[in-house]
């Protein structure tokens, strides 16, 4: 590239949105490639200030955002069309000045659902969330090289068809998306407060690279659709006087960089110091995080918890509540309880969980299948999602379900004999048991104490010294006594309260296994209550978050952890229980 872009680059390129819109010009693949990049080096401040202004000027920031996991909620997709079309317009009336302006605009509108957490919502992102952009934007020229260095072939192929620029929007979103919980927890805040590149760990830098690489190669594609749609050809443009003129700016140039620099390490300390005091970010929340997260909450999080509402009502009214009862002893649970001396975190409900007999099951899945994504969605779906509203839960019991009332005697009449079926396979009858029973609970009140989640044979042992034999016992139990009766520096009173919660959440929730329990309780969801009314998204971070911690790995023995399918699972499954 020119001189010209090299000093604009170096000195003119405030943050990252300045740099993808520069990168993409580098990325023109058509015959005239070099024409249209100096036109638009012409008029690049115009071309940098529209890559700020739905920032700066426009502030709607809801259509910076596209929710992949809530229906693709945002309005990502409709101002990237909204801004190609004045984009065409601007080129096909050789309006050079308007048409640098529209598509530094577009550039924005389009990459900014390319960054994860524009892609969907949590208290845990909402808390890093300006922290990492500073760290990117702090790392952006090492993290391009890096990316670059292990694609150096990539090229983004923009989809075909009427629909081709919100399906584009689309596909950038769900690719960032994948990457949300791994984002959140590969970013250290207590570093890059400090350090910003820094708080972008190995795994980190080569995703955020990545997604960068692509946003200016894609975007590049939607410029040269739109130099292609509009039938414009690129005027001889000379940059001499211009390279005059940007040299002799530098200085003020880099001055405005040295305080727009300042401003965000001011910002991003102000949110950490919140953070470390209160344990979240609210007063020091920037005004676009702020305005995202609310209108989030109003649109989708508040119709969800209407619903769930709703459903629990009709559910109290007509299902009959069933105790949990004490059955005879029975012997531990091989897959009920998990490892050995694992401490994880928190308080139980109070009382315990209606057992439920008439719920649909959830289709099957292997507790160790776990995956770091979900499917993607088809192509025509996702254009359809984008003005849908969601569905609604469905668990509620049918009147079908309901027993029938008991039948009088009849004489019974003769029938003719019927030759006897044979036999079903072993496979068979399971399943059709299976069928019957329903979502069921892995553990009971009367299984014996090692049954429970993080009770191994050792533990076990020491809990029978002290009379603690089943899991009644280790409920009832209290804990600062038992901590003392045990004499173990290992088990305190917090790690007894915690096996208690983990314990309840099995009794409490369908088809909870014991690895289960103790990661939602390590993850700070410590009663049936708050998981039946998480968010799924947020539930995802936090469990990702905990996972990814050296406990988290003892508990999951190094696996990976559970996946969104999964963990939308334990939420449905909860909210059934409470409401039952």
């Amino acid at each position: 590239m020119s001189l010209l872009y090299r000093v604009i680059y170096a000195t003119h390129a405030n943050g990252s949105h300045h740099k993808l819109a520069l990168d993409s010009l580098q990325r023109l693949t058509r015959h005239d490639a070099d024409a249209w990049q100096r036109l638009f080096l012409k008029h690049v401040e115009l071309y940098l200030d529209g890559s700020k202004a739905p920032d700066k000027q426009f502030k709607d920031f809801k259509n910076h955002v596209l929710h992949v996991r809530d229906k693709f909620w945002g309005g990502a997709p409709e101002k990237v069309e909204s801004w190609y079309a004045h984009l065409v317009t601007a080129l096909r009336d050789r309006n050079w000045p308007e048409a640098a302006w529209c598509a530094g605009v577009l550039s924005h509108y389009y990459t900014d659902p390319i960054h994860p957490f524009h892609t969907a919502q949590s208290e845990a992102e909402n808390n890093i969330h300006r922290a990492v952009e500073w760290s990117i934007n702090r790392a952006y020229d090492g993290l391009k090289r890096e990316a670059e260095a292990l694609h150096p072939d990539l090229f983004v192929a923009a989809p075909t068809g009427p629909n081709w620029l919100k399906s584009f929007v689309c596909e950038g979103a769900e690719k960032a998306n994948a990457q949300y919980e791994r984002l959140i927890a590969h970013y250290d805040i207590n570093v890059g407060v400090v350090d910003p590149p820094a708080g972008l760990d190995v795994i980190a830098r080569e995703l955020v690279g990545d997604l960068m690489i692509y946003a200016a190669d894609g975007y590049a594609r939607v410029l040269e659709r739109a130099i292609h749609e509009s039938g414009a050809k690129a005027p001889d443009v000379s940059l001499s006087l211009e390279t005059m003129l940007a040299t002799l700016k530098i200085p003020l140039k880099l001055v405005k960089k040295k305080l727009a620099n300042a401003e965000d390490r001011r910002v991003v300390e102000a949110m950490y110091d919140e953070l470390m005091a209160t344990g979240r970010v609210e007063a020091a929340l920037p005004e676009d995080d702020r305005m995202v997260r609310d209108l989030h909450a109003k649109e989708v999080i508040a119709p969800r918890e209407q619903k769930l509402t709703a459903l629990r009502q009709q559910r109290t009214e007509n299902a009959r509540p069933v105790g949990l009862q004490r059955a005879p002893a029975r012997p531990p649970a091989a897959n009920a309880g998990g490892i050995d001396e694992q401490p994880q975190a928190a308080r139980a409900i109070p009382t315990p969980a209606p057992a439920i007999t008439t719920i649909p099951a959830p289709e099957a899945r292997a507790e160790s299948n776990f995956t770091e994504q979900s499917a993607p969605q088809k192509l025509t779906e996702r254009i359809s999602m984008l003005s849908f509203e969601q569905p609604s839960m469905t668990t509620g019991i049918s009147s079908e379900q309901q027993p029938a009332p008991p039948l009088k005697s009849a004489p019974i009449a003769e029938t003719p004999p019927v030759a006897e079926a044979p036999p079903a396979t072993k496979p068979a009858r399971l399943e059709a048991t299976q069928k019957r029973r329903g979502p069921r609970t892995y553990l009971s009140m009367n299984d014996d104490v090692e049954a429970a989640p993080s009770i191994g044979p050792k533990t076990a042992a020491r809990l029978y010294a002290i009379g603690i034999r089943t899991v009644a016992d280790l409920i009832d139990a209290d804990p600062f006594a038992a901590e003392e009766s045990l004499g173990a520096r290992h088990i305190t009173a917090d790690t007894i309260a915690d096996w208690q919660d983990q314990a309840h959440l099995v009794m409490a929730i369908p088809d909870l296994r014991g690895t289960h329990a103790q990661i939602l309780v390590g993850a700070g969801y410590r009663s049936i209550e708050s998981i039946g009314a998480a968010d799924p998204t947020g539930l995802s971070a936090d469990v990702l978050k905990f996972a990814s911690t050296s406990e988290g790995q003892r508990v999951l023995r190094d696996g990976d952890a559970p996946d969104l399918e999964v963990i939308k699972r334990w939420i449905d499954n909860a909210a059934a229980a409470i409401a039952a």
